[in-house]
């Protein structure tokens, strides 16, 4: 799969990823991003390359920020993402739109994040952590390095960082920089209070899974 080269600027790459094993400094902790309740609203704009596979497991991982923060997250995917419509990719581009990009694990941008992490990625979310405040964003996806056991775990995990989310210490959580087989596919209690670090959830009722 050909991708611009120049669309990832990976030369500055910050990278808030899902990996099998790495080791990073995440920032220090930030203050809240949003003074009111408020919905977190994201329009990803997805790549034509995702496989089908890729496509119901990103709307079961936006569903599951919706549901479990009670609507506070809302992710809507649109799927008009296509890399050989130059045109199109350049309103994109103009519009400042967020991304979602499947690639391929030989591609140079690929190569390139699993150097500077230090290990083979999953996925990563550019411009890095903190991106909430940061647009327009670029969620990049290693699909066919996923098997079963950790793909909606990563899909809900890359979400995150659009939300707002750093990483966080549990293990048996989503927002854990490790993923593997077993790994949880749901947001914990521990996921719902970084989501409310970095927005204000008020007195709205969450529903961390057990």
């Amino acid at each position: 799969m050909k991708k611009l080269l120049s669309f990832l600027a990976v030369g500055s790459l910050l990278v808030s990823c899902t990996h099998q094993q790495w080791s990073t400094n995440d920032p220090p902790p930030r203050p809240p991003l949003l003074p009111d309740v408020s919905t977190v609203d994201v329009t990803l704009h997805v790549d034509s390359d995702c496989t089908i596979n890729d496509k119901w497991t990103m709307k079961m991982a936006a569903d599951t920020w919706n549901k479990q923060t009670n609507g506070l997250v809302n992710i809507k995917l649109v799927h008009d993402l296509n890399f050989s419509d130059k045109e199109g990719l350049n309103r994109h581009y103009l519009a400042g739109h967020d991304l979602l990009v499947c690639l391929e694990p030989g591609s140079y941008q690929v190569q390139e994040a699993d150097k500077r992490a230090g290990s083979r990625l999953y996925g990563w979310v550019f411009p890095g952590s903190g991106v909430k405040s940061h647009r327009p964003v670029t969620v990049n996806m290693v699909s066919d390095r996923m098997y079963m056991g950790v793909r909606e775990t990563v899909y809900i995990h890359e979400f995150g960082h659009l939300v707002g989310c750093d990483h966080i210490d549990p293990m048996d959580s989503v927002m854990y920089p490790f993923a593997s087989f077993g790994s949880p596919e749901c947001l914990k209690k521990a996921d719902l209070d970084e989501f409310c670090r970095a927005n204000d959830c008020g007195n709205v009722k969450l529903f961390p899974c057990e």
